[in-house]
């Protein structure tokens, strides 16, 4: 199954670049990428946390205050920024919940569901204790119509393949030279 990743996810990995040189790493994180879902207010993930009660601007603060380094990363050194090894699996799993939801295109809300699934990421720390989980942002995905039930019947082979070409497509976005992104409307 070819997995493309919507226009928005793209912008969220783009966006988690500007903020990694914001902050001052070389590296995206977990933690960029949930700025960078939280930068731009006029999406669905942030209706989602807005409608659950979420203070958005609190979260942001919490995650700039854990993040922010002395120096601001220099527009030049751009194309040094590169995705952790964290960041990747994240990305993975948000393919995994895209196919869960019988979708083959990644969206911020598959995104935002495979950071509820990593350990040590500020945001998500932050909003478990609150006791928003997993299973409170799924539910409000599903209410919402942004996501649909699980019962993807993948086979092991088909979703180790599937999880290659993500790889591959991850490191083809994180590329500027690249001329093979699929963009969605």
């Amino acid at each position: 199954m070819d997995i493309k990743y919507s226009q928005g996810a793209q912008h969220i990995i783009i966006y988690a670049r500007e903020e990694a040189m914001r902050t001052g790493s070389l590296s995206v994180t977990a933690d960029h990428l949930m700025l960078a879902m939280l930068r731009y207010r006029d999406n669905e993930v942030c209706a989602v946390l807005k409608d659950i009660g979420v203070d958005l601007d609190h979260l942001k603060k919490l995650i700039d205050r854990h993040n922010m380094e002395a120096e601001p990363i220099p527009f030049e050194a751009f194309n040094a920024i590169r995705l952790s090894k964290k960041a990747i699996h994240i990305l993975k799993i948000a393919g995994y919940e895209s196919l869960k939801s019988e979708s083959n295109t990644v969206l911020p809300a598959h995104i935002l569901l495979a950071l509820f699934r990593m350990d040590f990421c500020t945001g998500i720390d932050f909003l478990q204790s609150q006791g928003i989980d997993y299973d409170v942002i799924y539910k409000s995905l599903y209410d919402r119509g942004i996501i649909t039930a699980n019962g993807t019947t993948q086979t092991e082979d088909d979703t180790k393949k599937t999880f290659g070409a993500l790889t591959d497509k991850l490191i083809a976005m994180m590329n500027p030279e690249s001329q093979n992104i699929t963009f969605l409307s």
